[in-house]
């Protein structure tokens, strides 16, 4: 166990070290170019939320803390869709037009939130929970809207449905494994949890530092 708590600090710290990078890479899945197409579009979207580091770890971290909560798998994987499904609505607000002020300060603070949960493990249950998770998905669904911003009906659709479909994949399967962890090797998913826990608070501090500062 304790190699494997060695491995995912490194990987987690592999993981920091490529934060500045990704930051380049951030908003725009199609090297800064508007989707102009049904296929583009779709493409987008499937790999927007897998190529910027913050928006990756919340997913991992999300999935992580329903898994280590005694939740049913049903209302587990209703939660999730309903952070994906609230992270289309918060990309259509930003393309509409519509302002969110300091978006990227509150994505920092969603991610240190969720550290701070991981960590305790704990959070917020029933309509609290649904809530937090709603505020959430439009809060990063929002930051996805800008590598769209001006894109068609046709491909800013497709854009949305690859949006949700990777997140609610992704999530479940995470959810699927933290849960096979804890019957197998609860030790293991504690130091995972943990590792985990770190690379988010430090993305989350990385990023409010850097939108407080820009």
């Amino acid at each position: 166990m304790r190699r494997l708590s060695r491995v995912l600090k490194s990987c987690a710290t592999a993981g920091l070290s490529g934060l500045a990078a990704s930051q380049a890479l951030a908003h725009h899945p199609m090297d800064g170019a508007v989707p102009a197409t049904a296929w583009q579009g779709l493409l987008s979207g499937l790999g927007h939320p897998v190529i910027e580091i913050n928006h990756l770890l919340f997913l991992l971290g999300a999935a992580t803390m329903v898994g280590l909560l005694k939740v049913a798998p049903g209302p587990a994987a209703l939660a999730l869709m309903l952070y994906a499904a609230a992270s289309a609505v918060g990309t259509a607000v930003r393309v509409s037009g519509l302002e969110l002020v300091l978006a990227e300060p509150m994505v920092a603070v969603s991610l240190l939130v969720l550290a701070l949960c991981l960590w305790l493990r704990r959070a917020p249950a029933g309509a609290a929970g649904g809530l937090m998770a709603a505020t959430a998905g439009l809060i990063h669904g929002y930051a996805y809207g800008e590598a769209v911003v001006g894109a068609e009906l046709t491909p800013l659709a497709w854009y949305l449905g690859g949006l949700f479909t990777i997140q609610t994949l992704l999530m479940v399967a995470v959810f699927a494994v933290v849960r096979w962890l804890r019957a197998v090797a609860p030790t293991g998913l504690v130091a995972a949890k943990r590792a985990l826990g770190v690379a988010i608070g430090a993305a989350g501090s990385w990023a409010l530092w850097a939108s407080l500062g820009a």
